[in-house]
């Protein structure tokens, strides 16, 4: 059943919908208003916008601005897990160490996102 209610007293959606290129999206969410009606509109919504999104594949595509693993590493990665974490000086000089030594040639210049589980089998 696609509209129903949570255990909590909310209405919610969940469908799976068929595209036109036969690809299959689950979408679900919650309405603003906790109304059955309001759900059938959001629901509604939903899948007008994903209809949206495949006939005009540009806005789909467009792709974020996405950091190389070295920035991500050498950034993001050592303020907040390791700073925040409070690691000892010599762990955080331990993974600088392994980063420069180990990681940088092989991963450094790629993207985050394309990075994958496959990738790294060869």
């Amino acid at each position: 059943m696609p509209i129903r209610r949570d255990e909590s007293g909310r209405w919610r959606y969940r469908k799976v919908v068929c595209l036109p290129d036969g690809t299959k999206r689950r979408i679900f969410g919650t309405p603003a208003i906790n109304k059955r009606w309001a759900a059938e509109k959001a629901e509604e919504a939903h899948i007008r916008r994903l209809l949206e999104e495949d006939a005009n594949p540009k806005l789909s595509n467009l792709r974020k601005e996405m950091p190389t693993f070295e920035e991500w590493f050498l950034g993001r990665y050592m303020k907040e897990w390791c700073e925040a974490q409070q690691n000892k000086p010599a762990t955080v000089a331990e993974k600088r160490s392994i980063f420069a030594h180990h990681l940088r040639g092989f991963l450094g210049a790629r993207r985050l996102d394309e990075l994958t589980s496959g990738w790294f089998r060869d």
